[in-house]
């Protein structure tokens, strides 16, 4: 079912025994734009230095942290040793 109260709210006067179910899509996408909101608030506490440090590694948030930790962090394109850097140094923000 889609998340909208009101849809819920309409379900349940319908159907009030019905068990109602969230889908994937919508818990995985509200989780997503928590991750992205995080994501922007530590850049904003960020030094100029440090912001561009982390330029275009949005997805360091992304990833699992087993995948991060490989070394071959993003596809082989970037250095895996700034990489884990760049990992550390958004953990302890």
């Amino acid at each position: 079912m889609d998340i909208w109260r009101p849809y819920r709210g309409a379900t349940r006067a319908v159907l009030p025994q019905a068990a109602i179910v969230i889908d994937k899509f919508h818990v995985v996408r509200m989780a997503n734009e928590t991750v992205e909101s995080a994501r922007k608030a530590i850049r904003a506490d960020l030094t100029t230095n440090q912001r561009r440090g982390l330029m275009h590694n949005r997805f360091v948030l992304l990833k699992r942290e087993r995948d991060n930790n490989t070394g071959t962090a993003d596809r082989g394109r970037r250095n895996p040793t700034r990489f884990n850097h760049e990992i550390r140094m958004l953990k302890s923000a």
